[in-house]
């Protein structure tokens, strides 16, 4: 938890006052969206890994041929162009490796850039499996690399030269335009798209959209049998989702009616996710909001997280030792108020003589005490409470004797250490603003984003024919885009695959993705098992609306190799069957 960079210089006039806060970004939000973003990377990752090949290679669900022939627009992606499945691995990892980057503030423009590449390269691969999370998240990243999301709270940040605790703590630019924008753009078109009755006036679309058993969770099978609460949701929903542009840009000077919107539009994702089945969407959608989080929060969260005595802690370390001053950055950076003394130890006598003596860096506790070697770190890594897992691995290394080791280890190495901490931690200078040519082609992206959204809200017959050209390099780049989540109406019908075995003697068995067997096919009562994973969903619900031709094309050669698996190993089934055939629920 980073502290409030504070400013001398009090706004005044009406554009510092009251507009400059709605269009700019606090650094402190910047850092919670980052963490959020690159943390719902991670969770997609985790998702993706155990069918990288069936979803992503040429062997598996969709091939490149098929792909450029139904998705000829499709997103650019590295998987198209190295079709190897060892390189499906290579691009998985990296995708881990920046996104690990970004969550920890280091690099993170770069870090950004990476993970946008490399998930634009997945999403691109198979669209068929995509979902709002995959067309939202994307975009997130890309407004990423243009913004210093690892000023606060990040490695970024604690390298930064010159750091000016009282600067502004917010940062307005075109980028935080486009981001708090394209923030804004689920909602109010979402709205605009929600165009069918069951939305309004009848209420009836969350009620709808709960009868839905392949999203239904456990609480929307119990939220069914209470349909006038669920038809005041359904207005909550849609009102809060149109007017959100009012709410989040309410001009009042304390920004709380930005406070309480946000804080409403937050309670409704977890509203989602509890009740649908949703991916990572709902996770997607709360990283963009916290750009939303106004300066006056953050400020009031700091003042209370952080108590008086610990802005005296001090931190001294070996002149001679640049890795030693990087350590100590890192650690106020991240365990500290931002406030807390770092100084050379030399530089007072009475710290001096101790470093010499006990051959160790010097953290002196608000009530004077001095605590050194591992025992410092111990004391430092307790001071935050969301770090405490970090305390505790410095606990109990200390408890099971090693600590002692472990900082004797790291002194006599402090050389090697510092060479490598100037080659992969080097102090930077801040890069805040982008030059004039960037920002050119942000505003360029803006309009043409906005534009879109626009556009998607027309009959389909009436939508401008000048996207002919420009729309294939929008869709490669992830920028085409359409928030119609349950719009005009949520569907009235989800489908997903049965596999039917049928023996010689006229008897059936029936087979699910679960590995369960029947006798008879009956609709289970909870359909949330059946998937392996929400991409799977999403692919199943998806191609059962597809034509028969192209739905065998798009599950024929899996179903194939699927129900082959099944006569490989005879003695696990009832009987041995004389034909398999894929029916469709």
């Amino acid at each position: 938890m980073s502290e409030a960079l504070q400013s001398n210089a009090k706004p005044s006039g009406f554009f510092d006052v009251r507009v400059r806060p709605l269009i700019s970004i606090d650094f402190r939000s910047l850092a919670a969206f980052r963490i959020l973003a690159s943390l719902t990377m991670l969770y997609v990752c985790a998702v993706l890994y155990p069918d990288l090949i069936t979803f992503y290679s040429n062997s598996g669900l969709l091939s490149t041929e098929l792909l450029s022939a139904y998705y000829p627009h499709h997103r650019f992606s590295l998987l198209t162009i190295f079709h190897s499945d060892v390189f499906i691995y290579v691009v998985w990892f990296g995708l881990v490796a920046s996104s690990c980057s970004l969550l920890l503030g280091y690099r993170s423009r770069t870090s950004a850039a990476i993970c946008f590449i490399l998930y634009l390269s997945f999403a691109g691969r198979n669209p068929v499996l995509n979902q709002g999370g995959d067309v939202l998240h994307p975009l997130l990243l890309f407004w990423a690399i243009f913004l210093p999301t690892g000023r606060v709270f990040g490695i970024d940040g604690a390298l930064e030269k010159d750091r000016n605790t009282f600067e502004a703590p917010s940062i307005l630019s075109i980028a935080t335009v486009g981001l708090l924008m394209q923030v804004l753009y689920v909602y109010v078109f979402g709205a605009l798209l929600k165009t069918g009755s069951y939305w309004v006036p009848n209420g009836q679309a969350i009620l709808i959209a709960m009868h839905l058993d392949t999203f239904a969770t456990d609480a929307s099978h119990f939220a069914r049998q209470f349909p006038i609460i669920l038809g005041l949701l359904t207005f909550f929903v849609f009102y809060l989702e149109l007017f959100a542009p009012l709410i989040l840009f309410f001009p009042d000077k304390k920004q709380r009616v930005r406070a309480v919107g946000l804080a409403l539009i937050v309670i409704m994702h977890f509203g989602f996710r509890t009740f649908l089945s949703i991916g990572h969407f709902w996770l997607s959608s709360l990283s963009s909001l916290m750009t939303y989080i106004p300066t006056r929060i953050w400020d009031s969260v700091c003042e209370k997280y952080w108590k008086a005595e610990q802005r005296k802690i001090r931190l001294y370390y070996d002149r001679d030792c640049g890795f030693c001053l990087k350590t100590c950055l890192l650690l106020r950076e991240f365990f500290l108020p931002h406030n807390v003394f770092i100084g050379p130890a030399q530089d007072d006598p009475v710290i001096g003589e101790i470093l010499v003596r006990e051959d160790s860096w010097v953290v002196v506790t608000p009530d004077g005490e001095h605590k050194l070697r591992w025992d410092a770190l111990v004391y430092v890594t307790n001071q935050s409470i969301l770090m405490r897992p970090f305390w505790l691995i410095a606990y109990l290394i200390k408890k099971i004797g090693i600590g002692a080791l472990a900082y004797n280890a790291i002194g006599k190495n402090r050389r090697g250490f510092s060479k490598f901490t100037a080659f992969f931690l080097p102090f930077r200078k801040a890069r805040l603003k982008n030059n004039i040519l960037v920002n050119t082609g942000l505003c360029i992206v803006i309009a043409l984003c906005f534009l879109w959204n626009l556009d998607q809200n027309k009959p389909r017959a009436e939508r401008s024919d000048a996207w002919g050209v420009i729309k294939p390099a929008m869709s490669r780049t992830g920028f085409t885009q359409r928030w119609n989540m349950f719009a005009p109406h949520p569907a009235f019908t989800d489908g997903y695959p049965i596999i039917r075995l049928s023996g010689d003697l006229g008897q059936n068995q029936y087979y699910t993705l679960s590995g369960a067997f029947s006798e008879t096919w009956e609709h289970p009562e909870r359909l949330q098992a059946y998937f392996p994973s929400y991409r799977w969903r999403k692919y199943f619900n998806r191609i059962a609306k597809f034509g028969a031709e192209r739905r065998e094309l798009m599950f024929g050669r899996y179903a194939n190799i699927l129900c082959g698996s099944l006569l490989e190993d005879p003695s696990a089934l009832p009987f041995l069957p004389v034909s398999i055939s894929i029916d469709w629920a």
